[in-house]
């Protein structure tokens, strides 16, 4: 997390930054063994999607 961090302060973030950093709670709890809700896992796998096609086309325009 300390990463997207990073990225948001030097303002080199994909737009789903902070999006990320909500959904990696939940990706984070399921890790550990803790029972999430299906509809919230299912949209922090969305949204880590997003966010990694964002990397990609930031890294293409580079």
């Amino acid at each position: 997390m300390n990463m997207l961090r990073d990225l948001r302060k030097n303002g080199a973030m994909p737009a789903s930054t902070d999006e990320m950093l909500r959904a990696l709670r939940i990706m984070n709890e399921a890790s550990h063994g803790v029972d999430v809700d299906p509809d919230a896992a299912k949209r922090a796998v969305e949204v880590g999607t997003v966010f990694l096609t964002e990397l990609r086309a930031m890294d293409t325009h580079n």
